[in-house]
């Protein structure tokens, strides 16, 4: 990615266009931390989903916008595994990491929109949703781009939990 990013950008502005439901929150801080040492302005343009992870790596640039018919949603932390016998002294010390990383991630989203980390805790708990409006007001961006076109938001939102309906009947284009 540091390769791609220094090659595009040649030191100078970049524009990254997100859409991503996140993943692994180790590689969205090292994202993260490659688009905030690079010496050039980065903007952010959220083009449907910023989700999770991903919106640890948005907050790394300078500028945040996103498209009126996109969405951020922050929640906690979580491990997924499949099949795994774990005992209850490695399901304590993983819910003990759990808390570490989320401290680390609301440090971030803290710094980011200036809200208390009380408040932005309880929005992770809620796992909360918001529309691009919502996100501009929370300080998670700056600015809502008009004239977008709604994108396919149920495949993209397959693995969440509480996800609203009204997000789940989007139309499709």
């Amino acid at each position: 990615f540091k390769e791609d990013l220094y090659a595009a950008g040649n030191g100078g502005p970049v524009l990254v266009r997100l859409h991503s439901g996140g993943g692994d929150i180790f590689a969205a801080s090292t994202i993260r931390a490659m688009l905030a040492e690079y010496p050039g302005k980065v903007t952010v343009n959220v083009m449907g989903l910023c989700a999770s992870a991903a919106v640890g790596v948005a907050m790394a640039a300078d500028e945040v916008n996103v498209m009126d018919t996109a969405y951020f949603m922050i929640h906690n932390p979580a491990y997924a595994f499949f099949g795994a016998m774990l005992d209850a002294d490695t399901m304590r010390k993983m819910a003990d990491d759990l808390e570490i990383f989320k401290d680390g991630i609301l440090g971030a989203y803290a710094d980011r929109t200036g809200m208390n980390r009380d408040e932005l805790s309880a929005m992770m708990n809620a796992e909360t949703w918001m529309t691009a409006q919502e996100a501009v007001d929370k300080g998670f961006a700056d600015a809502v781009i008009r004239g977008g076109k709604k994108m396919d938001m149920a495949a993209a939102v397959q693995n969440f939990v509480n996800v609203p309906s009204v997000l789940l009947n989007a139309a499709v284009v």
